[in-house]
């Protein structure tokens, strides 16, 4: 061998085929004499000698004996973290399965050769791991750390004491099994739970977008009826009562009127203005959110019904409960409930000749009802209220038919209300309106 060789070798090149002796190949000692130059020599018949504290070595390498059987190959045992794993058979082949989650993978192997079993060399590697050989000298096991789950094959191959390689070696297939979170089916249920996820919420996101333009259509439908009920409120109730104050007021100017019909003119003016006063009183009231609530309504309802009495020298009795629940009602509940309650007592005051009228409100957990009842003469209150003329009735009862009491019931039953009418010729009037609530 060249002196090249070895530096190159020395160097990190190619692996030098080497002949080791022992003493099972004839040496006397495996201590070497180097104290002494030169260490060893080489004759002219071409054998080399060497100096051991026992004697020379002589080598002749024309004569030196080759073993040229490679080794035969076989695995042991595999350790799935430090257990025996046992082989199993699938398809007339050997298969290590290891369990989910393991730590450590361990193969063992040897190779068989009478000659010199302490110079076998093995390598191997983990197909579907590793691509390249691992050169493990003589150490017979080989250990990986952290296996992901998969299918692999171990290949070890050995060579000899003379570099003789088995190049066929051993193989033994492995599988490394998952967690169920980590198979197939299941990332495949994900995949589709996530795309099942995100279409949910896709369509909840639509129906949320949806349901948004739906209630702005509900609310700009509220706000667009809200406005016409007012606008129709003001024309109904300052329309005309400003359109007779206009025509009064000209009467009032006019130089060939009497004294007393200009006084009795701007009296008339003077009624009609209070009258417009309480009616946009009324209106600003109806179309206040801040007044959407049991209270508000009980308050100002009793309040109106005790002035308005009052003006018509009628006594008013209130049995109102000390506490009202925190109820919210809507503007229309409100606004129909207040004029049906103002439409009674402005009938009582036209046509019921009472001396007292009493306001009774009563609170359930589900219901509210406010009833308006008076000691005038009373009548014979048609049955059912239809529109048409009733049977057996007398001025009074034609009175409080004609002055709106088919409306009261349509206001009433347009909030899902319930209203309930009792009369009896001299002996007073009872309404009772009632509505449910969500508490």
């Amino acid at each position: 061998m060249r002196k090249d060789d070895l530096i190159r070798s020395a160097a990190g090149g190619r692996r030098i085929q080497c002949q080791r002796y022992g003493v099972e190949d004839g040496l006397p000692s495996l201590e070497c004499q180097g104290g002494f130059q030169p260490s060893g020599c080489r004759s002219r018949d071409g054998r080399l000698w060497f100096p051991t504290v026992k004697g020379l070595a002589i080598v002749d390498p024309n004569h030196v004996a080759m073993n040229p059987l490679a080794p035969p190959v076989l695995t042991e045992e595999t350790l799935a973290d430090g257990a025996v794993a046992a082989p199993q058979i699938e398809g007339g082949a050997e298969v290590i399965k290891a369990p989910p989650g393991i730590q450590r993978l361990e193969f063992h192997y040897t190779a068989l050769s009478f000659a010199a079993p302490d110079e076998i060399r093995f390598k191997y590697r983990l197909e579907g791991l590793e691509e390249n050989w691992v050169e493990a000298g003589n150490q017979r096991a080989a250990s990986y750390s952290h296996v992901p789950p998969g299918k692999y094959q171990f290949h070890v191959i050995a060579c000899n004491n003379d570099g003789v390689w088995n190049e066929t070696g051993a193989s033994l297939a492995v599988v490394v099994l998952p967690h169920f979170w980590q198979t197939g089916w299941f990332l495949a249920l994900s995949v589709l739970a996530a795309v099942a996820a995100v279409a949910t919420t896709a369509r909840y996101a639509e129906a949320r977008k949806m349901q948004r333009r739906l209630e702005l259509a509900e609310r700009e439908r509220a706000v667009a009826h809200e406005r016409a009920r007012i606008a129709r409120d003001m024309h109904d109730s300052l329309g005309a009562s400003l359109a007779e104050i206009a025509m009064l007021s000209e009467l009032a100017q006019n130089p060939e009127a009497q004294p007393e019909q200009v006084t009795l003119d701007n009296r008339r003016i003077t009624t009609r203005a209070r009258q417009l006063i309480r009616s946009l009183d009324e209106i600003v009231w109806a179309v206040n959110p801040q007044n959407d609530t049991m209270e508000n309504f009980v308050t100002y309802t009793c309040t109106f019904a005790e002035d308005y009495l009052r003006l018509a020298r009628i006594a008013c009795r209130l049995d109102v409960p000390e506490r009202l629940p925190d109820v919210s009602f809507s503007t229309d509940v409100r606004h129909n409930l207040f004029l049906v309650v103002k439409e009674a007592v402005n009938n009582i005051v036209k046509h019921a000749a009472a001396s007292a009228v009493w306001i009774r409100v009563k609170v359930s957990p589900l219901t509210f009802a406010i009833t308006v009842e008076d000691n005038g003469k009373g009548f014979n209150p048609p049955a059912p209220l239809e529109d048409g003329p009733p049977a057996n009735q007398g001025p009074a009862g034609r009175a409080v038919r004609r002055n709106g009491l088919a409306n009261m019931r349509k206001r009433i039953e347009a909030i899902g209300g319930r209203l309930e009418l009792r009369s009896e010729p001299g002996r007073g009037a009872c309404l009772r309106l009632e509505i449910d609530f969500k508490g």
